[in-house]
């Protein structure tokens, strides 16, 4: 009797711990975005719904740059703004492109950099295809303001859609990789690659970090099953209780902590909803089974070493 007591205590502590260390632990989003149909005063209750503390935010469809610096103005504490590269002055090589990059950089009213479109296949009617090569200049051009300013620079590359020009593009961007060894790179959607190849990238480059953004089961069943269709990386299993981060994801999370990056990458106004709510609360779950110097660097320290954000806890 007393051993079934005892049991019954050690598991009641455990479960304790478990649940006060995942609610003590930080949440920061490296990387989400709203366009002009979002109510941004909606994105502040889901935030504070989530627990998340903190989220950098970019601009896409109609919405302008100026009006992501007022939202971060009236929310300093947890919005993070971040230079707009998704206009359609860089899809078109356009030198507006450029002057559009110089006056947010130099207006000081930025303190990160939006992820950059390096390759990206057509999404249907959703989003156009766009590929520029690592050495484009407009690739350089907000390389060089990253380094001017210590932020990352974040590419969106989808290395499994990208089909036979996978080996030359990759190459291209280790090469990039190895010409700039000071300065943070980091893949959104872990660049859609498995966990051999980030694991190959990490070896070899010392500035290379990966965004876990889609990475789940959650953004692949949304818009009707119509993200499923792409090869965005799915980290979890279901076990029949649930899902749970495949062994293989977890041991790379746990060998190398200081490379990964918690990040949703919220796209459209429909998604700020239970949509995001939902993998934030997937991602506690898991978060919550890390080992805890594991857990607060993919829930927050790692970004706020490379944006510079004052530390959470």
């Amino acid at each position: 009797m007393k051993r079934i007591v005892l049991m019954t205590l050690l598991s009641f502590c455990f479960f304790y711990i478990q649940t006060v260390t995942a609610k003590e632990i930080p949440i920061i989003d490296a990387h989400s975005q709203v366009d002009h149909q979002t109510d941004l005063e909606n994105v502040v209750k889901l935030m504070n719904s989530a627990g998340v503390s903190k989220t950098i935010i970019s601009g896409r469809g109609k919405i302008s740059p100026d009006k992501i610096v007022s939202f971060a103005k009236k929310h300093p504490s947890i919005v993070i703004p971040a230079v707009r590269t998704k206009l359609p002055d860089y899809n078109e090589n356009s030198n507006k492109y450029f002057s559009a990059l110089k006056s947010q950089v130099t207006s000081n009213d930025y303190s990160a950099m939006g992820e950059l479109l390096l390759y990206h296949a057509s999404k249907g009617n959703k989003a156009p295809s766009i590929m520029v090569q690592p050495d484009d200049r407009r690739v350089e051009a907000a390389l060089n303001a990253c380094i001017q300013n210590n932020w990352p620079l974040i590419v969106h590359i989808e290395f499994g859609s990208i089909g036979d020009k996978y080996q030359s593009f990759m190459d291209k961007f280790e090469e990039m990789l190895s010409k700039n060894p000071d300065q943070p790179f980091v893949l959104t959607h872990i660049g859609q690659l498995n966990a051999d190849e980030v694991t190959r990238l990490i070896e070899k480059h010392s500035n290379i970090y990966f965004i876990t953004s889609h990475a789940n089961p959650i953004y692949l069943s949304g818009n009707d099953g119509f993200n499923a269709k792409f090869p965005w990386v799915n980290m979890f299993n279901n076990s029949g209780d649930g899902y749970e981060l495949k062994e293989e994801w977890k041991n790379l999370l746990v060998q190398y902590p200081e490379k990964f990056i918690l990040g949703i990458d919220i796209v459209t106004a429909s998604q700020w909803s239970d949509f995001y709510l939902d993998q934030i609360k997937l991602w506690k779950q898991e978060i919550s089974k890390l080992p805890e110097d594991t857990a607060h660097k993919f829930a927050h320290k790692n970004a706020e070493k490379l944006w510079s954000i004052e530390p959470l806890n």
